[in-house]
């Protein structure tokens, strides 16, 4: 267990590296004095603003290969490789949540003070340099059958296997990122997770004139990871002040703790890829590579703004396990997290909804925008489902809470797959889209009565 020494309960931190006498109402601090010490402290002008920098170079460099890519390659590999990158997008997941219990432990051991922090970071090496050579091991041997299940065919097998390679440098990110949220470095990480996406997209170019233009993306974003792995490890050595803190030490008792608190968010997480993966392949196996490229498009497309969102939700994520640690009430940055769902929505949602056919027909081209317009509606509206079910999400994850989010995610999964079995037989890739809907709505009513709650018993 993290030790507490030295608790300041005169003080807060802000999350931007400096501290202020806490009010007597800091529990229930309006929305008005967060904006207000959100403009008084440069730490979270410069995460807000990384990640809306960062997203939008990243949106520009999706939005500029993909029609490329479609024109010479043919829409089902395009779809074939989407299936591909959603895997390795959650490779890291492999840690059996030991990313979050470390993050957990080293932010509030971080905000009590705790003197002896930097062994909850040197005991999860070894166990993340274990997992990553079994799942590197287990992706490369098992190619064939995944390939199989994934898209159907075998000559995706060597694009698999260069994902393999992928995995240790992805956990390897995993853990030096939690480590950087934990200082609230959110900026560094923001700039970071960017090498992969500019590497995507120059596999994207690349791929599009290759014979194998699949594997050749693959290969892109693969190389993206291991360079993205070493800047990581140049930050964390930076914020740490040295590689000491780094050096591997294994003890038992700590990976009980880790497990513990990771098992069920592993589950969460799974189960999480199952609800942005299983549509997908429901979609490839049922209706073709050709209805995937459309369905993957619409998807695509809503998915990408979430950035806006995650701008503010996850630049304030640290601060929700600080004030945890110390007992004192989120609300407003919930609240404030809230406003950005908005915004999003009437700026953003509201106009792919209307005009899914305009935009998407400007972008690619006509049949293609006529084919994937509905589609593109039904996700505009899980979209913002989604936006709200990671909030409450996020807020939930600072109560520790993880076999509840764990159990929430089971909901919304079986919701999902009820919906698979029967919609897209009957309304196609329409009827995918709305099983996610189904899906992500009831995480977000669950999540929020959960967060009210347990956000009544803090202030109680």
């Amino acid at each position: 267990m993290e030790q507490r020494v030295g608790v300041d309960h005169a003080r807060q931190d802000t999350g931007n590296g400096s501290r202020e006498p806490r009010s007597s109402a800091a529990g229930t601090a309006s929305l008005a004095d967060l904006l207000q010490r959100a403009r008084s402290g440069t730490g979270h002008i410069q995460n807000v603003a990384s990640f809306a920098v960062a997203r939008i170079a990243a949106v520009a460099l999706y939005l500029a290969p993909v029609p490329l890519f479609i024109a010479k390659q043919g829409e089902a590999a395009y779809g074939s490789l989407n299936l591909l990158l959603v895997c390795f997008s959650y490779l890291n997941v492999f840690d059996l949540g030991i990313g979050y219990a470390v993050n957990q432990r080293f932010a509030r051991a971080l905000a009590r003070g705790n003197t002896r922090r930097e062994e909850i970071i040197q005991r999860a090496w070894p166990v993340f340099l274990g997992f990553s050579l079994a799942t590197t091991a287990a992706i490369f041997l098992c190619a064939r059958p995944i390939a199989l299940f994934l898209t159907g065919n075998v000559a995706h097998v060597p694009a698999l296997r260069l994902l393999s390679v992928a995995v240790g440098f992805l956990m390897t990110s995993a853990l030096l990122t939690a480590v950087l949220q934990a200082y609230n470095r959110i900026d560094w990480i923001n700039y970071s997770r960017l090498v992969i996406d500019v590497m995507r997209a120059a596999g994207l170019c690349a791929g599009a004139f290759a014979v194998n233009g699949v594997a050749i993306a693959v290969a892109f974003t693969v190389a993206g990871s291991i360079i993205k792995a070493f800047i990581d490890l140049g930050l964390a050595t930076r914020v740490l002040g040295g590689r000491a803190a780094l050096r591997p030490r294994f003890r038992i008792r700590d990976l009980v703790i880790n497990l513990r608190l990771g098992f069920p968010m592993v589950a969460s997480v799974l189960l999480g890829m199952l609800m942005t993966s299983a549509d997908r392949v429901v979609v490839a196996r049922q209706l073709g590579q050709q209805a995937l490229a459309h369905y993957s498009v619409a998807a695509d497309l809503c998915s990408r703004p979430y950035f806006l969102v995650w701008a503010v939700s996850g630049s304030v994520y640290t601060l929700y396990v600080r004030r945890r640690a110390v007992g004192r009430s989120a609300e407003d940055l919930v609240r404030v997290s809230l406003l950005s769902v908005c915004v999003v929505a009437l700026l953003i949602y509201l106009p792919l909804a209307l005009f899914a056919q305009q935009i998407i027909g400007l972008w690619i081209d006509p049949a293609f925008a006529q084919a994937s317009a509905g589609t593109t509606r039904i996700w505009a509206a899980a979209g913002v489902a989604y936006l709200l079910m990671s909030i409450y999400y996020n807020h939930l994850q600072a109560f520790r809470r993880p076999l509840a989010l764990a159990l929430n995610s089971s909901i919304g999964a079986a919701i999902l797959l009820a919906g698979l079995f029967t919609l897209p037989r009957a309304f196609g890739i329409e009827g995918a889209a709305t099983s996610v809907l189904l899906g992500f709505s009831t995480q977000a009513f669950l999540l929020w009565l959960l967060s009210r709650r347990l956000s009544a018993q803090t202030i109680g």
